[in-house]
């Protein structure tokens, strides 16, 4: 018979009756300074992994399978079932640099730990951040005060560097 190990639970706290239940992250959107652009890095693992036969070019907020991808996407339809305000979102892909979320993509494998797979370079990136506008009220991306990035370590510093000019507040969230 194995030996088994008793532990007592202090008895200063009240243990609850309750069944336990998973309980999820807080939703991490819902904290968002306001007007904050949202970056979310692509992933390596995309839709043609699981459905090999999908189109060859499909809306990059569909295409991108990695779980931090789908737990944003996750976050995202909570807030907006939940009526909170509208979010302006980005994804940083390495091949194509800032995107919106229904731009086409096809399937590639390039990433920016690896300079061999050609990714995007820091000037185009710098470029898109002064440059670009979208949306339908044209704002620029360099206008956004506060920027918002759910990837690695390395995708933060391709966000900071493509905002250095302006005078953006960069942090990461954890989805």
């Amino acid at each position: 018979m194995p030996n088994k190990t008793r532990v007592e639970l202090p008895t200063e706290q009240p243990v609850s009756a309750a069944p336990c239940v998973a309980s999820h992250p807080p939703n991490p959107l819902t904290a968002l300074p306001e007007g904050a652009l949202v970056i979310v890095s692509c992933t390596r693992t995309k839709i043609w992994a699981a459905y090999p036969g999908a189109a060859r070019f499909v809306p990059a907020c569909q295409a991108y399978r990695g779980s931090s991808f789908l737990a944003f996407m996750r976050h995202l339809e909570q807030q907006m079932r939940e009526g909170g305000p509208d979010i302006r979102w980005l994804i940083l892909s390495a091949k194509y640099g800032y995107i919106e979320p229904w731009q086409p993509v096809d399937n590639y494998d390039v990433t920016f730990s690896d300079p061999k797979t050609g990714p995007i370079s820091e000037e185009t990136l710098y470029g898109q951040v002064m440059y670009q506008t979208r949306w339908p009220d044209r704002k620029r991306m360099r206008d956004f005060r506060a920027i918002m990035y759910s990837g690695t370590d390395i995708y933060g510093e391709r966000i900071g560097l493509s905002f250095r000019d302006t005078d953006a507040v960069i942090a990461a969230i954890h989805v």
